[in-house]
This record gives C-alpha cells, sequence and structure tokens, in this order.
C-alpha cells in the first residue's frame, strides 16, 4: 500500500511539474467572429474580433468589405483613400503570426507588406496560404497594400496564429512539484 501511494505522490508532483502542453495553432476563419464599425466607417465596417484576436483599420473612416475578395476584402479608392492599413492584435498580449491564406489579388493590386512589432516585414505577391517565420512573440503585426493611385485590393482567407505562452524559465509551483516528485523517488529507492 505504501509503495502504490508513494508512485501515486511521484505520478502526480511529476504531472504537474511538467510544463503545460502548449496549444496548437488557431486558424481565424475571417467569418466566424465579430464585425463592427467602431472606427467610423461609412459602408462595410472596421474593427473584426474571433478568439481574442482584433483586425482593425488604422485609419478613422477606412472599411474592409465582407466578401469583397475571399472572405475580407481591404481595398484603397475609391471609398478609402491611398495608404490603407491595418492590424492584427491579441487582447492576452503577445502571439506568433505563423500563415495568411490570401484569398487574391484584383483591380492593380499586386503585394502587401506585413511589419510586426519586433520589425520583421514580408511582402506578399501571390495567392494561396503562404507560411510565414520572424512574427514570433509580436503584440501586433501591421498590413499596408504596397500600391497606391487608383484602386488596388487584396482578399483574405484566413490567418494561422499561435497564441501559446512561451515561459522558457518554470514557474515557482513547477520546480516546487518537481522537488516533491524527486523527493518521493529518492524515498522509494531507499526502500
Amino acid at each position: 500500500m505504501r509503495t502504490s501511494l508513494t508512485t501515486l505522490v511521484l505520478l502526480g508532483a511529476l504531472a504537474l511539474a511538467a510544463p503545460a502542453t502548449w496549444a496548437a495553432p488557431v486558424d481565424l476563419d475571417l467569418t466566424s467572429g465579430i464585425d463592427s464599425t467602431e472606427r467610423g466607417a461609412p459602408v462595410g465596417f472596421d474593427t473584426y474580433r474571433e478568439d481574442g484576436f482584433l483586425l482593425r483599420m488604422d485609419r478613422n473612416g477606412d472599411h474592409i468589405d465582407r466578401g469583397f475578395i475571399g472572405d475580407m476584402g481591404f481595398h484603397n479608392g475609391p471609398s478609402n483613400p491611398d495608404d490603407i492599413s491595418w492590424t492584427l492584435s491579441f487582447s492576452g498580449g503577445t502571439f506568433s503570426l505563423l500563415g495568411v491564406d490570401v484569398a487574391g489579388f484584383t483591380s492593380n493590386g499586386a503585394s502587401f507588406t506585413m511589419t510586426g512589432s519586433n520589425g520583421h516585414s514580408v511582402s506578399v505577391g501571390s495567392a494561396g496560404l503562404v507560411n510565414l517565420s520572424g512574427f514570433n512573440g509580436v503584440s501586433f503585426v501591421r498590413f499596408d497594400i504596397d500600391q497606391d493611385g487608383g484602386i488596388q485590393a487584396v482578399g483574405l482567407n484566413g490567418l494561422r496564429v499561435d497564441n501559446a505562452p512561451r515561459n522558457a524559465v518554470p514557474l515557482p509551483g513547477s520546480l516546487a512539484l518537481a522537488g516533491l516528485g524527486l523527493v518521493a523517488v529518492g524515498l522509494r529507492r531507499r526502500r
């Protein structure tokens, strides 16, 4: 009986001391969240929320078009001025942007640039799923259409993100539980 109790204490302590399982990446489908107008968009919407993430037009009055190209269309002109941009952020702090599903480009749109809060920047000029690296532990990613002067548009069908914390330093409670597990191992070997 004593051996099984020691074994249970050992297994329980080691299980609790092990790092939490990291969350799997999340695919934001850009359709199942909430569209809203918070920045004065005269048509469409300017803010989108899904799974704790916020996608918002940077300038008051600019808007996003649902279903224009793909699930969400972003464009310069005629109702949005040149130099439109939008930002993705996470309410829980930092996140990693792992991929973007580009529906396509139209009306002279050929590319857009993403820049993370860490300074990493990537230009995308092709449709389809684009896997990304370098946007790890960012507080935001800003998207900009690269072309100006007329109408340029890009559509998105989804974003792949990961909001799992990346704690490299164990928490004190985890260290205490690991110590308890080691004591239980020592007691078990002693007997």
